[in-house]
């Protein structure tokens, strides 16, 4: 089938190349040839055009003369390796990319040759050998990552918005790479909302401490200011004295009542919070969630209903939202970010390849590898670094997730500290 594709593809050539060396056709065979194109289908099943369409070609061939029919195959064996040639050489020079005169002048003096159908064993040999130099001298930029670098989205895109001027592949990128950006960004403003919840219940309860110790100094002050304002009445005749005590007693009592309604407006926000936390916490396991929230997100232990008669603590309620913020954090987290950083990579990586015409065709197993590579490192980052270690005192307090999008732009951060530990192992002597 192949065979009978080069032969029509060559035929219309080879009636011209006949036609240049003043070999006479009859119309039938000049029809046939220069027909073959357009009626390739029919061409393609045996029968009589197909039968009508070999004899023409033999005819021609016979007519051309052997030698010469060898000069012509020649031509057309080179010809798909001179177009690429062409383009590469196009490229060149539209980029600025210096291409030396002894690998070009070849180049341009074989396709003059096969133009005219005369091509020697000579000429095809230094073609080969300038195309070799022009793709050393133009690499990683090849002929099929020119066409990788340039492929389109199809024209029905258009009719939404103007897409054209993308490639295929970036647009799918940035699709999956923004789809994954939302749902972390919810994910992650999820997990704010009850480590903030968390985070404040901790910090009022260092505030009802201090606030209880607060409450007991100002009552002692303030047993002290009405034992010195009682002993002053007992001395009416020292007006400045007595006015000294009442002032400094209803300061004291000022400043109780005070400190009371402090610490009342603290235990009020503090006792608020597990309720909030509680809702938080089942906000994957109600009505409105979708059932990734509660096949991911809704532990048995959330499902399960209290016993009978029981009701749940303000401590069960934390626990629940600590339960739900740790998995979070320690798993769902660390994979997201992971592979919202790998998928960054994957973008700026096609971009730079991209405007520089090297982007490689069949990329696309690369790119899954690397997501899931990315996830990995994120999960991994976790169990074997911490932020302190890799930037020191300025990321130690940042979250382990956030290392976890390094990780997972950079894979080898990762796996370099994996190498380093196995060759701990490995250079201890026994």
């Amino acid at each position: 089938m192949a065979q009978i594709d080069d032969m029509i593809a060559n035929a219309a050539r080879l009636a011209a190349f006949a036609q240049q060396r003043n070999v006479q056709l009859t119309p039938a065979q000049l029809t046939a040839l220069l027909g073959a194109t357009a009626n390739a289908a029919a061409l393609q099943m045996p029968g009589a055009a197909q039968e009508e369409f070999f004899a023409a070609y033999n005819a021609t061939i016979h007519a051309v003369g052997l030698p010469n029919y060898a000069g012509f195959a020649r031509c057309e064996l080179v010809r798909p390796l001179l177009a690429e040639a062409d383009v590469l050489l196009a490229f060149a020079a539209a980029n600025g990319r210096k291409v030396d005169a002894s690998v070009r002048n070849p180049i341009v003096a074989t396709g003059v040759a096969v133009n005219t159908g005369v091509l020697t064993v000579d000429d095809e040999q230094q073609l080969r050998q300038a195309y070799e130099g022009l793709t050393v001298a133009l690499a990683p930029v090849t002929v099929q990552t020119l066409a990788a670098s340039e492929t389109v989205l199809p024209g029905w895109s258009r009719a939404i918005f103007d897409f054209r001027s993308w490639s295929f592949g970036r647009f799918l990128n940035v699709a999956v790479f923004l789809v994954v950006l939302v749902v972390t960004c919810v994910t992650l403003s999820y997990y704010a909302e009850g480590t903030f919840g968390l985070s404040r219940y901790q910090d009022l309860s260092k505030t009802l401490a201090d606030a209880d110790k607060d409450l007991t100094a100002k009552a002692s002050a303030k047993a002290g200011a009405a034992l010195a304002l009682a002993a002053a009445e007992k001395r009416p005749t020292e007006a400045a004295a007595l006015a000294a005590a009442q002032k400094a007693a209803a300061e004291a009592d000022a400043a109780l009542n005070l400190a009371r309604a402090a610490q009342k407006q603290a235990a009020d926000e503090q006792e608020a919070i597990p309720a909030r936390l509680s809702v938080w916490a089942a906000r994957p396991c109600g009505q409105s969630a979708t059932w990734i929230q509660q096949y991911f997100l809704c532990s048995e232990a959330q499902k399960a209903p209290l016993a009978a008669g029981s009701k749940a603590t303000a401590a069960d309620k934390l626990d629940a939202a600590r339960a739900v913020a740790a998995r979070l954090s320690g798993v769902y987290l660390l994979l997201m970010m992971g592979w919202l950083g790998a998928h960054a990579y994957i973008l700026r990586s096609m971009s730079k390849a991209i405007s520089e015409r090297s982007f490689a065709p069949n990329a696309g197993f690369g790119h899954i590898v690397c997501v899931g590579m990315g996830a990995l490192a994120g999960i991994a980052s976790s169990w074997l670094l911490k932020p302190g270690d890799v930037g020191g005192a300025q990321w130690a307090n940042l979250p382990v997730w956030a290392l976890a999008f390094v990780a997972g732009y950079s894979t080898e951060l990762v796996f370099a500290f994996m190498d380093r530990i196995l060759g701990a192992f490995l250079d201890k002597k026994p």
